[in-house]
């Protein structure tokens, strides 16, 4: 029995001096001992006690000794978050996406607006709709990228009212003029982005972009090109006042969510 207790002193003992270095570091030599008073005054107590009510001491204290290994990982974590969003922020995306076109609305078009992207890497306009883009192919045929990466429909929904069958249609009759234009180019098409709030945009049919997200990319994997997913990319401090466009923070982050998925 005595031997049993003696053992559990030893635990204890290791316990508690474990928790001392984990809490306030290695001492150095030359620094004043650390008080263990308590440690052997806690030893004492417990030589009156039976077994069973010393194993719930010796349970208790190991629950309240701090974890190093832990604060070492949440710190860990904590920095390699800052130094990611900075990496992020600081990419040269004019460079990344020099052998490529993003093509889209007003979203897209402040990519030029921001001097994100050179203006080769760009051709955006602002409203711009999927059959009033004859003029875009032309010029992306010119240019011949060997990405193109397109964020298209938002402002269709606008017009086609609900009308997914529609919206699909003026969809995959854009696609197929790209693939003809750009056969040898890989095209990545982007999600639509949800919009915060309505009382701008003015137009119910906005409160739910996700059955166009749903056609765009059905027909992405129909054509066999890249469907890129933008769900959870944007947080409600990124957009601007009109609940729809962005504040300059969110591009980089865009971007390199674009060029992530191109392995650019």
């Amino acid at each position: 029995m005595r031997k049993k207790i003696l053992k559990i002193f030893i635990l204890v003992a290791a316990i508690f001096m474990a928790a001392v270095f984990m809490g306030k570091g290695i001492l150095r030599f030359t620094q004043k001992p650390t008080d263990v008073s308590k440690g052997v005054k806690i030893l004492k107590e417990m030589e009156t006690r039976n077994i069973g009510e010393v194993e719930q001491q010796v349970q208790s204290i190991q629950t309240q000794a701090p974890s190093a290994s832990n604060e070492k990982e949440d710190t860990g974590e904590s920095a390699n978050s800052q130094n990611n969003a900075e990496d992020i922020v600081n990419r040269n995306y004019k460079e990344i996406f020099a052998n490529s076109v993003v093509m889209g609305d007003s979203i897209a078009e402040a990519l030029g607006e921001y001097n994100m992207l050179n203006s080769s890497s760009l051709i955006a306009e602002m409203g711009v709709s999927l059959t009033a883009l004859d003029g875009a192919l032309a010029t992306v045929t010119q240019l011949s990228p060997q990405n193109v990466f397109l964020y298209y429909g938002f402002n269709d929904i606008g017009h086609v009212w609900d009308d997914y069958d529609r919206f699909r249609d003026e969809y995959e009759s854009f696609i197929v003029k790209l693939k003809q234009a750009l056969p040898d180019a890989k095209i990545y098409a982007n999600s639509l982005f949800p919009v915060l709030n309505l009382d701008t945009i003015g137009n119910a049919f906005y409160a739910d972009v996700s059955p166009y997200n749903q056609i765009i990319k059905e027909i992405c994997e129909q054509y066999d090109i890249a469907y890129l997913d933008n769900t959870g990319l944007v947080k409600d401090e990124y957009y601007a006042e009109d609940g729809y466009h962005f504040k300059s923070d969110f591009y980089p982050y865009w971007l390199n969510s674009m060029a992530q998925g191109a392995g650019l």
